[in-house]
């Protein structure tokens, strides 16, 4: 996963793209990876850790309306976490990502290890995509990581210019 992160800051940094997190299961991992990279903080503006509802709501503006109806873990609550915290923290890349670790939580259609993550910025799409890991919650925040890093360079692949 260090490789992952150091490739990443690698890219960023040469391109002067700026990133920014919005966490919720992962609380914090996936900045904390991005910032044991020496020179992450050229690129990394910082991450808001949104554990519960009410601070997705207060921090990130995500509707009251959409948590009910949609659940916390959910496409819909990823892509309004991704448009807060781009708000909060302007930056050429985002991510967003809430699941379900474990081990509580889950509902019949969302079970344990169901993660989404939104990844958009400035000229990149929103796009959301759902995950369905396993293994104990250490292992699944792990995972979560890994793929998002691994989401991330990808994006950077594919987009030439930022």
């Amino acid at each position: 996963m260090q490789e992952l992160a150091k490739k990443l800051v690698g890219l960023c940094n040469a391109r002067q793209i700026s990133l920014v997190f919005a966490e919720s299961c992962t609380g914090g991992a996936l900045a904390s990876a991005i910032t044991n990279v020496p020179q992450a903080s050229n690129c990394f503006i910082g991450s808001l850790v949104t554990y519960q509802d009410i601070a997705k709501h207060e921090i990130l503006d995500v509707p009251l309306s959409v948590l009910s109806s949609e659940g916390a873990v959910s496409s819909a609550v990823a892509e309004k976490m991704l448009a807060g915290v781009l708000a909060k923290l302007p930056a050429k890349l985002g991510v967003a990502v809430t699941g379900f670790a474990g081990p509580e939580g889950g509902t019949p259609e969302e079970h344990i290890g169901t993660v989404y993550v939104a990844i958009g910025g400035q000229n990149i799409a929103k796009r959301v995509i759902r995950f369905q890991l396993e293994g104990v919650r250490h292992e699944i925040i792990q995972q979560t990581v890994t793929i998002v890093l691994l989401q991330l360079i990808q994006v950077m692949q594919d987009h030439p210019v930022l």
